[in-house]
């Protein structure tokens, strides 16, 4: 009977101590951690104007101590320009009729790393250069082709070319 006894205050204590654990365990305080640690990483890069669309002209790179990070882009100048691909932090170029050097010769944006209610953010710069565009008559241009098995030039100066 004594062993019996001994089983059960070792029980009873077992029970106690696991009860206490739990108890402390369930007790504390989420709030008492400290919030996640966010870091993204802009860039700049220059390119030519009149990219095609979908062209890669970076990745952002996001990291955090814990928890999912979201990425968005919270601003672009000119709007639409840019796009992300969330997954992989890819900036590619989503309308490439908005990199016109003439027009805008940079193109910027913030893109927002978000983990909980942690939020932090990173500037996008793409600077433009400028390149000559070909514009069959102007500049001298006296005759242009395009060598699709014709000897015509496009502008029709020199039209019996053999």
């Amino acid at each position: 009977m004594c062993k019996t006894k001994k089983n059960n205050k070792s029980a009873v204590l077992r029970l106690l101590l696991l009860s206490t654990l739990l108890i402390i365990h369930a007790c504390g305080d989420d709030d008492t951690l400290p919030d996640p640690v966010v870091t993204v990483n802009g860039f700049s890069v220059t390119i030519d104007e009149n990219p095609m669309d979908g062209t890669v002209l970076g990745t952002i790179q996001a990291t955090t101590d814990r928890g999912d990070i979201t990425l968005e882009i919270s601003e672009q100048s000119p709007s639409g320009a840019l796009a992300l691909e969330e997954a992989t932090g890819t900036i590619t170029v989503a309308d490439s009729a908005l990199f016109d050097f003439e027009v805008n010769p940079q193109i910027t944006a913030v893109v927002k790393a978000t983990v909980g209610s942690v939020e932090e953010t990173a500037n996008i710069t793409i600077d433009l250069n400028d390149i000559k565009e070909l514009n069959i008559g102007e500049n001298g241009l006296i005759a242009y082709y395009s060598f699709d098995n014709s000897l015509s030039d496009s502008l029709g100066n020199f039209p019996n070319l053999t």
